[in-house]
């Protein structure tokens, strides 16, 4: 417990601190932040016996497969047709910027770690074995391919962390209906042993009389005995073992009610920590979301 309770004052520390973000990453271990430049560069794509000039773009954040699924998807939605692989072979792409309609584009995806993430390489041709002349718009379009391949990876981290706040979200809850049902049930330990005590307090009362009326009875039959004063006092001290039973009874009732008391008065703290450990995960997860979504709207 008290581990659990010094690394949560840890981070309410550090979630209150002036830096927004101590740390570099969300806690599913994304970026926070948009670092990179997006720069076409002149590259090439052997297909069969021909080479094709070509350009070629950085994608961040993902594998060569997540790379290029994106980019054949982004493709689709352009009206293209994907098929084949190393290269992968696109018809029916509609190009922005690109006059005389759909060309055929061949595309590769690689990982180069010396520019930290995936290069896809694309090369525009009319045929198989012919390049496209170059055209004033290519560069652009392969940078618009630059920009929504990217923008999907960071727009799956968005998602990914959307159902870590929903799952957030949930924790929270059942922490809250946690301590509700704590402080619920340690309120209704504490009136519970009120009652108890006051069943106490009336059976002392009790005790008391009937004490008092069987030693009014006993010294008025020592002074004038009567067959009705013993049947009397036979009564009263039948009474009297009655309550003497009850009495015990209340006194394990109130060792039963104090134990339930103190146990609900245990488990508060741990609720507590609960709610405020959801709490403090839910506004990071909270603050971790606009940082992506800023980071999404960064890709340029």
């Amino acid at each position: 417990m008290m581990t659990r309770t010094l690394a949560l004052c840890a981070f309410l520390l550090a979630a209150t601190a002036p830096t927004v973000f101590a740390q570099d990453k969300t806690e599913g271990g994304y970026a926070l932040a948009w670092t990179h430049t997006l720069q076409e560069q002149v590259g090439q794509i052997a297909v069969k016996e021909h080479l094709f000039p070509g350009w070629s773009f950085m994608v961040h954040e993902c594998s060569a497969g997540e790379a290029m699924a994106y980019w054949q998807e982004r493709m689709r939605t352009m009206g293209g047709n994907a098929k084949g692989s190393n290269p992968v072979r696109v018809t029916g792409a509609i190009m922005p910027g690109q006059e005389g309609g759909t060309m055929l584009i061949f595309a590769t995806a690689k990982m180069d770690r010396s520019a930290d993430g995936v290069r896809i390489t694309v090369a525009f041709a009319l045929n198989d074995s012919t390049a496209a002349p170059e055209a004033p718009g290519m560069a652009a379009a392969v940078h618009d391919m630059a920009v929504q391949v990217n923008r999907a990876v960071v727009q799956a981290q968005v998602d990914a962390q959307d159902k870590r706040y929903a799952k957030i979200g949930e924790q929270l809850e059942d922490a809250q209906r946690q301590q509700a049902s704590v402080a619920r049930k340690k309120s209704d330990a504490g009136k519970q042993l009120d009652k108890v005590n006051a069943e106490q307090a009336r059976l002392a009362r009790k005790r008391t009389d009937l004490q008092d009326k069987l030693n009014r009875l006993e010294e008025a039959q020592r002074l004038m005995p009567d067959p009705r004063n013993a049947k009397d006092i036979a009564g009263v001290r039948q009474d009297l073992i009655s309550v003497e039973h009850d009495i015990v009874k209340q006194q394990k009732a109130e060792a039963d009610a104090l134990a339930d008391l103190n146990k609900h008065r245990e488990q508060v703290p741990e609720a507590e920590e609960n709610q405020q450990e959801s709490t403090v995960e839910r506004e990071r997860a909270t603050k971790e979301m606009e940082a992506l979504k800023h980071k999404l709207g960064s890709i340029r």
